[in-house]
């Protein structure tokens, strides 16, 4: 082993081996939490109605009005020096106990009323889409019609706090002042069990939208610490659509499917599936790792035997499920089938363990129930075009029977 080697070596060692601060990270990371349980990530309406929750005193918290006044001071605060009509100061005077908050109403994400004050608060909501260009005075316009004579404050809350409505009228309000309000009014809750809620949608917020200033100081000493180890390792990960699709392969090869320059077909059809003019096999599966998620397509290639390739398409076509239509035998390639394996792609996955472990349960459901099916069928289409005397037709005669399709199967 020559000198660089080892040095490369010592360096992932260094980063592997005892080392407090991935240990540091690994555990904040690894800790649990029970919105990420239940995928309230980026979800604005999600995070809207837990807001709403929050916001509304007459809710089992405990807060009363302390976290609406809060944020709404919070807000407040960031307006340009004409003001907004309301201060911080008017909303810590301001009895706001008979407030009542809804909820996605009009399309409003958070509407805050307080009839005793004449008062109304707009709260638009965006953590990850933007404004469309005139969704904000929809908005306005709709809520000075509905409430005429009332004081209105327009707010919009987004990750930092930077998104903003062309003519000022909207103030603005960052995650990151939310997280530290929840934070600081958490020990306020009713309740261990709201208290908790609360500290787990902080974290929660620290972890997938906005900075978190423990994590990012780790992140930073690790960087620094091992930019050797780790240049190593970004080189190892390479391209992560390509390790999606290597993946999906190796569990399928796996699973019974046989690989050649990107298509696959089951070990089974080997013998009998006719070869495409610029495939290994006319009919194959191949992977898709799309912007959206994985998934497998399953594809008829171009042949010059147009009469086979008609008769798989109909055949496919005219049984319907699991096939789905795609395509018509004019086309160059013509899909017959799509199977989705994820709904998160294999880059934004948490852990990659767990996402392989659910693309293996999907396929093994796929091959155990629909798999017989797509190939009694494609079988049945190729054996049923074979002229008399074709060169393949020995292959026929020693393929055992497919499993039977009867029409209970069918859908």
């Amino acid at each position: 082993m020559g000198t660089a080697d080892n040095a490369d070596l010592k360096a992932l060692e260094d980063f592997c081996v005892d080392n407090p601060d991935l240990e540091a990270l690994e555990q904040l990371l690894g800790e649990f939490n029970i919105f990420e349980a239940a995928g309230l990530t980026d979800q604005e309406t999600k995070h809207s109605r837990f807001l709403g929750f929050l916001l509304d005193p007459h809710n089992p918290h405990g807060l009363g009005t302390k976290f609406l006044t809060r944020i709404l001071q919070a807000a407040a605060k960031s307006a340009p020096e004409t003001g907004s009509g309301v201060t911080a100061l008017d909303l810590e005077l301001m009895d706001m106990s008979d407030a009542a908050v809804a909820c996605e109403t009009d399309n409003i994400d958070i509407e805050v009323q307080s009839p005793a004050n004449k008062f109304v608060v707009v709260i638009e909501n965006k953590i990850k889409a933007r404004q469309h260009s005139d969704q904000l005075d929809k908005y306005h316009r709709r809520t000075k019609v509905k409430f005429p004579g009332w004081r209105v404050l327009f707010v919009l809350l987004s990750k930092a706090g930077q998104e903003q409505d062309r003519d000022g009228r909207y103030l603005t309000l960052s995650y990151d002042t939310v997280a530290e309000i929840t934070r600081s009014v958490a020990e306020s809750a009713m309740g261990p069990e709201v208290a908790l809620a609360m500290k787990h949608y902080e974290k929660l917020l620290r972890r997938h939208v906005v900075s978190d200033a423990i994590q990012d100081e780790l992140c930073q000493r690790i960087i620094s610490k091992h930019r050797k180890a780790l240049t190593i390792l970004a080189k190892q990960m390479g391209d992560p659509a390509k390790q999606a699709v290597a993946t999906i392969e190796a569990i399928m090869c796996e699973q019974g499917f046989e690989v050649k320059k990107g298509f696959l077909v089951p070990q089974s059809w080997v013998d009998w599936m006719p070869a495409g003019s610029t495939r290994p096999w006319l009919v194959s599966f191949w992977v898709e790792n799309s912007v959206r998620a994985s998934a497998i397509q399953l594809e008829i290639g171009p042949t010059d035997d147009k009469a086979l390739r008609a008769a798989m398409v109909s055949a496919a076509k005219t049984y319907g499920k699991p096939f789905r239509k795609f395509g018509t035998s004019k086309d160059v390639f013509t899909r017959i089938l799509r199977l989705s394996l994820s709904n998160t792609k294999f880059e934004d996955a948490e852990d990659v363990d767990q996402w392989r472990d659910a693309v293996k349960e999907r396929l093994k459901s796929f091959v155990t129930a629909a798999l017989p099916i797509v190939t009694k069928v494609l079988q049945d289409a190729v054996v049923g075009h074979q002229p008399a005397g074709d060169v393949r037709e020995a292959y026929f005669t020693d393929i055992p029977p497919s499993r039977s399709v009867n029409s209970s199967t069918r859908r």
